[in-house]
């Protein structure tokens, strides 16, 4: 059996605030741990903040799918949008954790932080859009 929700967003940054109010509702009434439902928020709001901010012009409103499914044994999110190709797990550059924070450049971690909180990460371009995918196996805390 599985349970979700899904949301139609627009490109504006309240809008991130509004995916993860509406994820945490739904995590909480499936009785997710709290650490599960810290990790998929910071997930969500990390590839929510890229689409808004790199993916789509910010000069006319577009609209970008979310969907979030509790299924047998995992959590998945899928996020969809029409923005240029790119797929976060492959061109995202890697970030630097070696040098001193004070050298690094700002920004970069965020991907970084998906593909480590995240069980499976896929991408995929269908026709014009993309479709972003995450899950997390409900077992693991």
């Amino acid at each position: 059996m599985s349970a979700g929700f899904t949301l139609r967003l627009v490109n504006r940054p309240t809008e991130v605030a509004r995916l993860i109010d509406e994820f945490v509702k739904f995590a909480r009434l499936h009785a997710l741990s709290e650490r599960m439902i810290g990790d998929m928020s910071l997930a969500l709001d990390e590839l929510l903040t890229n689409v808004i901010a790199y993916g789509l012009p910010p000069t006319s409103e577009h609209e970008i799918g979310a969907e979030i499914r509790l299924e047998r044994d995992r959590l998945v999110a899928e996020i969809t949008d029409s923005g240029r190709p790119f797929n976060p797990f492959e061109e995202a550059p890697a970030p630097d954790l070696d040098s001193q924070l004070a050298n690094r450049r700002v920004g970069g971690l965020g991907v970084y932080l998906v593909k480590q909180l995240m069980d499976e990460t896929s991408y995929r371009r269908d026709g014009t859009t993309n479709v972003t995918w995450i899950a997390r196996f409900t077992g693991r805390q």
